[in-house]
């Protein structure tokens, strides 16, 4: 229950960041946003290992970053 009332909290938290996070896109854009737009989402997928070196690649090059190969 008490769970509950803190995950509520939460989601209310996120609504009002993203109501205005979507107020402020749609000003500064043509095109128009919506809160759910900014919102978490809550069925993320497990990555896999693959995936989470790539994740890792990009984020390396996108840092300047070498890539360092054993062997």
């Amino acid at each position: 229950m008490l769970i509950q009332r803190w995950q509520e909290e939460q989601d209310w938290l996120n609504y009002r960041s993203a109501l205005v996070s979507s107020v402020i896109a749609s000003a500064l854009s043509e095109k128009e946003f919506q809160p759910k737009d900014f919102m978490p989402n809550k069925e993320e997928k497990e990555q896999t290992p693959d995936q989470m070196a790539q994740q890792l690649k990009l984020f390396n090059a996108l840092m300047g970053g070498t890539e360092v190969k054993n062997g």
